[in-house]
């Protein structure tokens, strides 16, 4: 049976006592790791933990709980680069490599899991903004196109190895006909 308890830390209670130590949930994933979310002290963090205990709790046995993964970007990058690009033809390596470069230098990710739709259209924005080719001339549409659909099946990938949360609404495009 899945369950997830309150608790305040015996360390914190000895130094700054029950009233200002700080109250957890903790819990056992569905991979078997035991996690713990700290909801702060006092009667409201008392509160806070319950209420997230709850929460947590009926997500483990309903099946719905989403571990919040702390992977960080360099190392999905790394993993996905030596598990599915290196499956495909060269040209795809190649440009799906060029396109997180720039993905990488315009949005700067730290972890995996804090990618969100705002984070895409910014890159999309700050993207249509560079420098084409020619002087005076803007990046083609077709290329921040090219661009959107390699990270898009990187963050496919994201979602599907359980790193990011699929109703995190990443699915952005500027389709130019």
């Amino acid at each position: 049976m899945a369950s997830a308890w309150i608790y305040q830390d015996d360390h914190q209670v000895k130094k700054n006592g029950a009233a200002k130590a700080s109250w957890y949930v903790g819990w056992v994933d569905p991979d078997g790791k035991r996690c713990c979310k700290s909801c702060g002290p006092g009667t409201w963090g008392k509160l806070q933990a319950e209420k997230l205990r709850k929460k947590t709790e009926s997500e483990l046995l309903t099946g719905t709980y989403k571990s919040q993964s702390k992977k960080l970007w360099k190392e999905f990058r790394n993993e996905y680069e030596s598990k599915v690009l290196a499956g495909k033809a060269l040209r795809t390596r190649l440009q799906a490599s060029v396109s997180l470069d720039h993905f990488e230098r315009l949005v700067k990710p730290v972890k995996v899991s804090s990618l969100s739709a705002t984070h895409i259209a910014g890159f999309i924005a700050k993207r249509r903004q560079e420098r084409g080719r020619r002087r005076g001339d803007i990046i083609s549409p077709f290329s921040v196109n090219k661009d959107c659909r390699h990270i898009k099946a990187v963050l496919a990938v994201a979602v599907e190895w359980g790193l990011l949360n699929p109703d995190a609404e990443i699915s952005h495009g500027e389709r130019t006909g």
